[in-house]
């Protein structure tokens, strides 16, 4: 626990900082664990045809705008946990 403190010591000048490099890291795993949803949509809901959930909104009126729109939520989501790190 003394080192804790000691090296909270050193961190009090950069408090700003240190708070701002926390909530990147939480924004990155938050979009790390959104990385396999857009797969779980297009295996469920796309190729095997299953309704989406009660608490989704109608995202695509057909099969072929759900494709579409899932391929691009899965490049965006992969390209923002690819820049967070």
């Amino acid at each position: 626990m003394s080192y804790f403190r000691r090296a909270l010591h050193y961190l009090k000048p950069y408090w700003r900082l240190a708070i701002a490099s926390v909530l990147l890291i939480l924004l990155a795993t938050a979009v790390g664990l959104l990385a396999p949803w857009p797969l779980q949509i297009l295996i469920d809901n796309v190729l095997q045809g299953k309704p989406l959930p009660e608490w989704m909104p109608a995202l695509g009126e057909n099969r072929q705008q759900l494709l579409i729109m899932v391929v691009v939520a899965g490049l965006l989501i992969t390209e923002c946990g690819h820049h967070s790190r």
